[in-house]
């Protein structure tokens, strides 16, 4: 280490008094920078200077000039070494104005934690047993060993490696396999390599810290898995020249079907899509979402466990929704627009909570579909049967139990319910409940707490009860929260408690049911929200 170390002071020492003596310079006036240290992601930042135009940077033999008050030295450190670093001030004439920092030094070591495999070519990086205990820091791959390419990142090779804080990938590495770097929570930096070809399901799932991935244009197969749960990415992009993909608002696309395969909580979908792709949102923490008009078809868990997705609005034009596209999401409402033909199982499953304005015309309704604790408000008739293929699940038919509590009442039983008889109106083809007749809906006790109905919903509008045909409102909202219950509370022996449903507006009558006209239409009452 003395070594290098003593050539080094010699060597600043020297081009900073040659400096001084070239611009004619009697004296630094400059504070020397201060607090050097290097980010996960690579950068060298220290403390900025005062006065200063720009800061000179020697790294080993290397020197390198700046703007600001740090410098990207991922490629500059890309072999194991210890790398002597040292700062000096610069003004406006690129003239060295301050002392130098302290030497401050960076070691690079490999942690270990992961091997090579033989491939009949070349070789593949490979994990180790002990891969996500040992692993740790920034790791650099070799592109040739025992004289034979490293073509490939195995699959799960550095899985649930949470130490791992970046990776340099040599450009002869064309594959990075399933699950490479799944769980690497604190991989804050990953450059893919200009010749790769494909990248498989959840190659980085779940990399919480990584904030850009530049995709290059060599890529033939992008899976939409595999960057699910990357919600630090706020850039997602595709190289310029790809013949199979492309990038758009931080999503990308294939090109011969324009298919959304992959996109980050961020992005803005392109109005020219035609789909949605499978898994393609998985786990992202979107808030709001409005699909374009078109889009025909969403796949299978496009945008499940988005858990922060509040607001859902669904165009005209839609066809499929494929199976858990929106399970486990959060909004407390949705309409199925006029043109839905299918929804798939469980799509709207695990909301704790759902209000669904269902058109008759959907064909297919797969099982679970929707959560059980769930208020449907169709336009079936209460004497029609439902459609052949719709697979209503059992506890929506009997009224299974869900348990609610606020600060004026105990815990009680909640129904589930299928509102028959709806009359809709569609803005832009995507309908809401106009009115509804509930001759054949309430019961002696609907509406009051033992009893309670989940309120229709409609886009820009908040929903404020049911009036009679003079405009009298006769059955108004009331706020209850809904909350998991003690298990240990005797009287609900037997009670579901496995669900947390989420606070909800129900329905509440304003007077005994009696007072509601039996035979009429009740008509929703619209506030605009703005």
């Amino acid at each position: 280490m003395k070594k290098k170390i003593l050539p080094m002071f010699f060597l600043l020492s020297l081009a900073i008094g040659l400096c001084i003596a070239v611009s004619g310079c009697s004296a630094l006036k400059l504070k020397a920078p201060a607090n050097l240290r290097v980010s996960d992601d690579g950068f060298l930042s220290w403390d900025e200077v005062d006065g200063a135009a720009a800061y000179r940077v020697f790294i080993n033999d290397g020197v390198f000039d700046t703007d600001e008050n740090r410098l990207d030295i991922f490629w500059l450190t890309d072999s194991y070494d210890v790398y002597l670093i040292d700062v000096v001030a610069l003004d406006a004439k690129n003239r060295i104005k301050s002392e130098s920092s302290e030497l401050f030094e960076y070691d690079l070591q490999d942690s270990g934690g992961w091997t090579l495999q033989y491939n009949g070519e070349g070789y593949d990086v490979a994990g180790t047993e002990d891969s996500k205990n040992v692993v740790s820091g920034k790791v650099i791959l070799p592109s040739v060993y025992n004289d034979l390419p490293v073509t490939g990142i195995a699959d799960e090779a550095f899985m649930l490696c949470k130490n791992l804080t970046s990776i340099i990938i040599p450009d002869s590495i064309t594959e990075i396999g399933q699950a490479a770097f799944n769980g690497c929570t604190s991989l804050a930096r990953a450059e893919l390599p200009r010749r790769m070809k494909s990248l498989e399901r959840i190659a980085f799932g779940g990399c919480k810290t990584l904030t850009e991935l530049k995709i290059p244009k060599t890529v033939q197969y992008i899976s939409g898995e595999m960057m699910n749960g990357c919600n630090g990415i706020t850039t997602l992009e595709i190289e310029e020249g790809n013949e199979i993909y492309e990038s758009q608002g931080n999503c990308i696309v294939r090109k011969a079907d324009r298919q959304l395969v992959c996109g980050t909580k961020n992005c803005e979908i392109p109005e020219n899509i035609a789909s949605v792709g499978e898994n393609a949102f998985y786990n992202m923490d979107i808030e709001k979402l409005s699909l374009p008009k078109g889009v025909e078809s969403i796949g299978t868990a496009a945008f499940q466990y988005c858990e922060k997705l509040k607001e859902l609005c669904l165009s005209d034009g839609l066809k499929k929704i494929g199976s858990r596209a929106f399970s486990g999401c959060a909004f407390d409402y949705v309409s199925i627009p006029m043109s839905v033909e299918s929804i798939g199982a469980d799509a709207f499953n695990f909301f704790h909570g759902l209000s669904v304005t269902l058109p008759k015309s959907v064909k297919k309704l797969g099982a679970n579909a929707f959560d059980k604790y769930v208020t449907i408000y169709t336009d079936l008739k209460h004497d029609e049967n439902y459609p052949e293929d719709w697979k209503l699940p059992e506890t929506q038919m009997d009224f299974s139990f869900i348990y609610s509590f606020d600060s004026y009442a105990p815990a009680f039983p909640v129904k589930q319910r299928i509102i028959t008889d709806c009359v809709f109106v569609c803005e832009d083809g995507v309908p809401y409940v106009d009115s509804f007749n509930p001759e054949h809906n309430l019961d002696s006790d609907a509406g009051n707490s033992d009893n309670p109905y989940q309120v229709p919903g409609r886009a820009g509008y908040v929903f404020g009860g049911w009036a009679d045909g003079n405009g009298n409102v006769v059955w108004h909202t009331e706020f209850h929260i809904f909350q998991k219950v003690s298990g240990s509370d005797p009287s609900l022996s037997g009670a579901d408690l496995s669900y947390t449903p989420k606070s909800k507006y129900i329905l509440s009558l304003s007077g005994p049911a009696g007072e509601i006209p039996s035979g009429n239409l009740l008509y929703a009452v619209w506030t605009p929200s703005n």
